[in-house]
């Protein structure tokens, strides 16, 4: 959104990092940089990558990909989150 950049969108981006990581691939490989910009500044994605992954990940992937960046949980969140997943 031409912003600063804030722990909310570092959140975000560890998000879109976690679904490459989970799935092996990127959200949206076919767009352009500028599209992809663009789509994740106007669209809530969320929903559409949450559901392409294991359901362990898709409440926290939710989460950290919610298009308003007061509803995205804190990086410190992410962590235990993932610990306990990765306890289970």
């Amino acid at each position: 959104m031409g912003l600063p950049a804030t722990l909310s969108s570092d959140v975000f981006s560890f998000g879109l990092l976690l679904f490459e990581l989970l799935t092996g691939r990127r959200g949206r490989p076919e767009q352009s940089p500028v599209k992809l910009l663009l789509e994740l500044r106007t669209q809530d994605v969320a929903p559409r990558l949450a559901q392409q992954v294991d359901g362990t990940y898709r409440e926290l992937l939710m989460g950290m990909l919610a298009h308003e960046p007061a509803s995205r949980p804190s990086m410190t969140e992410v962590m235990q989150k993932l610990a306990s997943i990765h306890v289970s």
